[in-house]
């Protein structure tokens, strides 16, 4: 996801950062888990699922304004990355477009 992003920012010409994080346990060993610290940062949280919205709102107290739900159901994990060109698919009927 962090791809795209990064992806649709340099096509637009925006600068910007573009950070990946998990809610989950296992993201503690395969990558970067969500904290206080680094939400505080953002501008704008792009999520997956209406409930990663809650417990971000829950357990991290975020302005839930800053949090966008792009509804694609969270099928990944470690070992299952998704092809960029299929994150296409899935958000072209969000009006977001890939530039790379």
């Amino acid at each position: 996801m962090a791809e795209f992003f990064r992806g649709f920012l340099r096509g637009e010409n925006i600068e910007g950062k573009v950070y990946s994080a998990g809610l989950g346990f296992i993201s503690i060993f395969f990558g970067r888990r969500v904290s206080s610290r680094l939400l505080r940062k953002m501008d704008w949280i792009f999520v997956m699922e209406p409930y990663m919205k809650d417990e971000l709102i829950r357990k991290f107290k975020t302005d839930e304004k800053k949090i966008v739900v792009l509804n694609i159901k969270d099928i990944y994990g470690p070992g299952k990355s998704k092809d960029v060109d299929d994150l296409d698919k899935l958000l072209e009927n969000k009006n977001f477009c890939r530039y790379l």
